[in-house]
């Protein structure tokens, strides 16, 4: 076997026992010591494993003890709650961009491309961006905590600047702020989405977790302004 093959056979097998290590964390708090002795791999492969998914804060420390009669704590890790991935897709008349980033906001991918015009097309197109990304190695195995829609710049004529400066401040967003949206926090683009959704008063409106990413005071006020607009609506929320 060459080099070659053996660095295949050995990316492999590491893709194969972080699946493995993932699942058994899913199901309880472990240690390194006692997925060593389950799973038949060595400390230094299980160390190894563990540093990886901490760089990334996919697993967390939940306990530490000692058994009877020893010094050293044995440290057990469980799956991070707080960690997912975050999609967020702005599309303008002449550029899609999907940013994939971490709870808290951290970029971890990002693919840009000119479009013609935003359209059908395009929206297939965005699709296939998220599915292909999504399926990357680094993220597979991750959760999908979040889809943020953005479409700046396409919202009807018929809508006025007085509406959507209205809108804008009812989500708690600043109309005359001068930041732009790549520097918004998630927080401000979950907020911008609604405010799009409302700016047009559709008939219909269905909300997939629309709090997500949102303070507690924010919330309250999403509320207020749902049952204030809003005589039916429907979000999802897990």
């Amino acid at each position: 076997m060459n080099k070659k093959e053996l660095g295949k056979n050995q990316s492999l097998a590491r893709e194969i026992n972080n699946k493995i290590v993932l699942e058994r964390l899913k199901e309880n708090p472990l240690s390194g010591t006692e997925l060593s002795f389950d799973l038949s791999l060595s400390n230094a492969t299980i160390s190894s494993i563990f540093n990886s998914f901490l760089s990334i804060n996919l697993i967390k420390k939940v306990s530490s003890d000692s058994t009877k009669g020893a010094g050293r704590k044995r440290v057990k890790y469980t799956i991070n709650d707080d960690f997912g991935l975050v999609v967020i897709v702005s599309i303008t008349g002449n550029s899609l961009e999907v940013v994939v980033s971490s709870l808290k906001n951290k970029t971890l991918h990002k693919v840009s491309k000119a479009i013609d015009k935003y359209d059908l097309k395009t929206i297939y197109e965005t699709i296939f961006v998220i599915k292909d990304i999504l399926s990357m190695k680094e993220f597979r195995d991750i959760r999908l905590a979040n889809i943020i829609l953005s479409l700046p710049g396409l919202i009807n004529k018929k809508t006025g600047e007085e509406r959507i400066n209205e809108i804008l401040k009812q989500v708690g967003l600043e109309p005359d702020s001068k930041k732009v949206y790549r520097k918004f926090s998630l927080g401000m683009k979950q907020k911008l989405a609604i405010a799009q959704a409302f700016m047009e008063e559709p008939k219909v409106l269905l909300l997939d977790e629309p709090m997500n990413a949102l303070d507690e005071q924010s919330v309250q006020n999403m509320r207020i302004m749902l049952r204030r607009m809003v005589r039916k609506f429907l979000f999802k929320k897990h």
